[in-house]
């Protein structure tokens, strides 16, 4: 059974990011807006990560679950977003290219495609655990083999980060459209809350 996430992180999560948009349009370039620009990402990570972890302590079997892979998902962004936080606010310097959160980037979303792949609002979710454990461990190589192949290489082997940047681009892109593609799909074959919370997320993204 699905349980709405609570209208209180909701509300929060929609102010940071009014906030954010206003401080965007109204500051010019400076540091506050830069301290800003590093502060909204990590506060609004944070809040999703929280009400996921409601979520998850209030639901059993496959629906807690799917709350809990994408607790840890938005757990994993928070510290990407963390990284340029420290880089630029904590020790006032500017992050390195590229940042060691890159990586962490590009998995945040592997725990999230996991849950989607379990499908938790069809009768048979709760069928075949194990199987669709492994399946999360093979997106989770899968990304790591990609990452490691396509990217990696120009950061630490021919150093070149010209090549690095697009590569890692492109990476990214290709994960966030595998994301929209399953929410879409789920959305079109789900019905009631379910339908309604995965339009949600699907906006979101």
């Amino acid at each position: 059974m699905l349980r709405g996430v609570d209208t209180l992180w909701t509300r929060i999560a929609l102010g940071l990011v009014l906030a954010q948009i206003a401080a965007a349009v109204s500051l010019p370039p400076s540091p506050m807006l830069t301290y800003l620009g590093d502060t909204f990402p990590c506060l609004l990570t944070l809040i999703v990560m929280l009400s996921f972890r409601s979520n998850r302590r209030r639901s059993q079997g496959i629906v807690r679950l799917f709350w809990m892979l994408n607790e840890v998902g938005f757990g994993i962004l928070f510290l990407s977003q963390f990284v340029w936080f420290w880089y630029e606010i904590v020790l006032h310097e500017p992050a390195p290219t590229p940042v060691a959160g890159d990586g962490l980037f590009l998995l945040a979303l592997v725990p999230t495609l996991a849950s989607l792949a379990f499908s938790p609002q069809a009768k048979y979710a709760s069928e075949n655990l194990r199987l669709r454990r492994l399946d999360f461990l093979l997106l989770l190589c899968w990304w790591i083999c990609l990452y490691l192949y396509f990217a990696l290489p120009w950061q630490f082997v021919i150093k070149s980060y010209p090549n690095y940047n697009p590569a890692y681009y492109i990476l990214a892109l290709a994960e966030h459209s595998a994301v929209l593609v399953a929410v879409g799909t789920l959305y079109v074959k789900s019905e009631g809350a379910w339908k309604g919370f995965y339009a949600q997320f699907l906006f979101s993204f």
